[in-house]
């Protein structure tokens, strides 16, 4: 299911109590914040509903401060909870902010729905584009073993390496297995039991890279 922000009777409910949240993000010099509805927070997010339901310091300050983590990501993570999927052209605009480090934010704040956002637009971007040699770093440097996003970039690198793709863009990804091992030991281990069936466009199975919502 998609989600569609505060525009359902549902997400309306949730703008009904004044309480808010101050959620920061960048270091001391260049810090952003936002107010941000808990109610809104805590329902999407377990880390949200955890840190602001608990006896944790965040849940007495109403405040919460994600120092090492891009405001641009954590602003787009904002407007998704307001505006849902109507997000999509505010994100033409965020420059070097990847799908691929949205979904990882939204890994680390146990928020699936966004994940699944992100994910929706990562195949949809790589139709007819090869995935790039950061977008399979920070997929196997922030994500775990198993994960929807690994299975996603896996794939589409099948994909992307296809013999009627050019040789240069062959050789290139020779060089990306050499140089991220555990990559490279995935894509060894994913090459022995490939079958006929995962020879799919990303695109054409993306319900296979959706993690699991509560409730849906």
């Amino acid at each position: 299911m998609v989600y569609e922000g505060i525009t359902t009777e549902e997400g309306l409910k949730l703008l009904q109590t004044p309480e808010c949240v101050k959620v920061s993000a960048g270091m001391e010099h260049c810090n952003i914040h936002w107010f941000i509805h808990k109610n809104l927070l805590t329902k999407h997010s377990k880390f949200f509903a955890s840190a602001l339901n608990s006896s944790f310091c965040e849940s007495s300050s109403n405040s919460i401060a994600f120092r090492k983590d891009d405001p641009d990501i954590v602003q787009i993570f904002v407007q998704w909870l307001y505006c849902g999927s109507n997000v999509d052209k505010i994100m033409e605009l965020t420059g070097d902010v990847t799908n691929v480090d949205m979904w990882v934010f939204g890994d680390k704040i146990q928020c699936p729905a966004f994940q699944n956002f992100t994910m929706a637009n990562l195949v949809r971007m790589h139709e007819n584009h090869s995935i790039d040699q950061n977008m399979i770093f920070v997929a196997y440097s922030y994500s775990v073993r198993g994960s929807k996003l690994r299975q996603y970039i896996m794939n589409q690198f099948w994909w992307d390496i296809r013999p009627s793709n050019n040789r240069n863009k062959q050789r290139r990804y020779r060089e990306l297995i050499e140089d991220i091992d555990e990559f490279g030991e995935e894509f060894f281990q994913s090459a022995l039991s490939r079958r006929k069936c995962d020879q799919q466009h990303p695109s054409d199975c993306e319900d296979k890279y959706m993690v699991t919502v509560d409730g849906s």
